[in-house]
């Protein structure tokens, strides 16, 4: 019943044939889970990448418009803003940002913006009201915000993102145009007897 050395030789030879070939199928699987790491790797690059070019030119938007913009998370705290807003707060974004608005613009106003900011969180919707603010120059400015809710990736409420547009121009526009008919009026008033305007037409 023993084997002869012939034998041995053969179930030797189809020993190592096995190991050779579950070996190379090891191997096999090996290289190929480099590769899929590797195909992995280079997605996650390029991902990173886009994400860098995308950043980067939302970057050079905000800081190319000229009104103060500005982002905030579900804390109501800054998370972004853009040159105009450090300008107009006389602040650098060191030192507006992971702050309250009641840490970057201290006063009574602070209190209406953060209830504004907490009533349109609530909402999830958009918001847009005039309001008055003393900036780093010492002149108050009428402003009108505009703001809205963004949401993460779940559809949960995250922050919200706003821009202040100054209209102080048109504010005193308007009052110059509300006390010149306020004089006509005076004036037509005043006067003695009616007032007629005739307007000549070609015969």
């Amino acid at each position: 019943f023993g084997l002869s050395s012939r034998g041995l030789g053969d179930v030797y030879k189809r020993q190592i044939l096995d190991y050779n070939l579950a070996l190379s199928a090891f191997l096999e699987k090996l290289a190929e889970s480099r590769l899929v790491q590797a195909e992995k790797t280079a997605r996650q690059e390029l991902a990173r990448d886009e994400l860098d070019r995308q950043t980067r030119l939302l970057r050079a938007v905000m800081d190319a418009t000229p009104s103060p913009i500005f982002a905030k998370d579900a804390s109501m705290r800054y998370i972004a803003c853009n040159t105009a807003m450090e300008r107009f707060l006389g602040r650098p974004a060191a030192d507006i940002l992971g702050r309250t608005v009641h840490e970057v613009y201290p006063g009574p106003q602070a209190e209406i913006y953060d209830r504004m900011d907490h009533a349109l969180f609530a909402s999830e919707g958009t918001q847009a009201y005039e309001a008055s603010m003393t900036g780093a120059d010492g002149v108050t400015h009428d402003v009108l915000f505009s703001k809205a809710v963004y949401h993460d990736e779940s559809g949960k409420a995250a922050g919200l993102v706003g821009v202040m547009l100054d209209i102080t121009a048109r504010k005193q526009a308007e009052e110059a145009l509300r006390e010149a008919c306020r004089s006509a009026q005076d004036i037509t008033a005043s006067m003695p007897s009616g007032l007629f305007i005739y307007r000549n037409e070609p015969p």
